[in-house]
């Protein structure tokens, strides 16, 4: 896009890194706009490159507040979270763990879509949960909004952090801001990376405010995390766009994803199902899809 194009380009005429000591005038506006996108109560935003980043920096945060003894996690089988030691170890694909054995210890992984047997991994050691709202790598398998609803219940019950993986559905790509939105549910912990800033390498973590505050300097941190040069303010979510946009995003998904799926039925004979819980206005929504939000997807150039 031509905007961001020109955003990129100034930037890199003024200031394109900094030491991760100081903060940049880009920095601030950005968290506020994904904290509002997300809209699930106070929270903070820590800045990474990738998604693998910002997952190992969730996957970290679970064990620092919740200590020694609650460090498991949970996630579901043919989930993919990342290639870094703990995000590979997260990931539901034992085929991908061999090589790199042994991985860290503390993860295992359940039957996709199935509360009960998400229910019966929940030992005492676990302090926390990461899923994908639509599981990309896996075979992009939507949960059922049902099982989103029941795992939050089962994390509430038990006092386990919800980490909630969007890099793949997150800023749009599922026709609400967040694929967690369709179930009206709140996370924890939401990690971010692909839609965030326009192909930059941007990643980022958002998490409630008593969850953040587990991290202290030093916990975690990054070089180039959050840079000038990857947040320009053309190439970002920018708290000043039209409340129809997200509205606007839906009506253009359905419109493609309508084309797309008559398509492949036409002309692949082995396609069994399509899924489009995604873009279903009808199903219930969280505070952020009832009310108009003031913000724009990241690929809003205003």
């Amino acid at each position: 896009h031509p905007n961001v194009t020109k955003a990129i380009a100034a930037q890199a005429g003024t200031l394109t890194h900094t030491s991760n000591l100081f903060a940049n005038e880009h920095q601030a506006p950005v968290a506020e706009s994904i904290s509002r996108l997300i809209d699930a109560g106070p929270g903070q935003v820590l800045f990474q490159n990738s998604g693998a980043e910002a997952n190992e920096a969730a996957l970290k945060i679970v064990r620092k507040y919740q200590g020694r003894g609650r460090h498991g996690v949970v996630s579901a089988l043919r989930s993919f979270h990342g290639r870094t030691l703990m995000s590979l170890a997260a990931t539901g694909q034992p085929e991908k763990h061999e090589p790199f054995q042994p991985l860290p210890e503390g993860f295992r992984h359940v039957v996709w879509n199935d509360l009960d047997e998400f229910e019966k991994s929940l030992t005492p050691e676990v302090g926390g949960v990461i899923l994908e709202p639509v599981q990309g790598e896996g075979g992009v398998n939507p949960a059922d909004i049902d099982y989103l609803q029941g795992v939050r219940h089962l994390c509430d019950e038990r006092g386990l952090l919800l980490v909630l993986d969007e890099i793949q559905t997150g800023f749009g790509r599922t026709g609400r801001w967040f694929g967690f939105q369709a179930a009206g549910i709140s996370p924890d912990v939401v990690t971010m990376a692909k839609g965030i800033a326009n192909g930059m390498p941007v990643g980022a973590i958002w998490a409630r405010d008593e969850i953040a505050a587990a991290f202290v300097p030093g916990d975690h941190g990054s070089t180039f995390a959050g840079q000038p040069l990857a947040l320009p303010r053309r190439g970002r979510p920018s708290p000043n766009s039209k409340p129809s946009t997200l509205r606007q995003l839906r009506s253009g998904l359905r419109q493609y994803c309508g084309r797309a799926s008559n398509h492949c039925r036409a002309s692949i004979t082995f396609v069994a199902e399509v899924c489009s819980w995604v873009l279903n206005s009808t199903t219930s929504a969280s505070p952020a899809a009832r009310r108009p939000t003031s913000l724009a997807s990241v690929s809003t150039m205003v």
